[in-house]
């Protein structure tokens, strides 16, 4: 599914109004070592996030 550059601003700003459904952390391993970022970011939701990957891809 292709999207103009304004529908696709357009999306954007919508999810930006939206109360965020997810919560993560970030981990980062050094060697043996895990370190756990102790802030939570707001994650949009998953469809959300998968359409915009798939967005990024060049057709072929």
């Amino acid at each position: 599914m292709l999207y103009s550059s304004f529908t696709l601003a357009k999306s954007i700003s919508q999810l930006a109004q939206k109360k965020p459904r997810l919560r993560g952390r970030f981990l980062k391993l050094e060697g043996k070592t895990v370190a756990i970022d102790l802030m939570d970011y707001a994650l949009p939701p998953v469809d959300w996030i998968l359409g915009f990957l798939v967005w990024m891809v060049p057709e072929r």
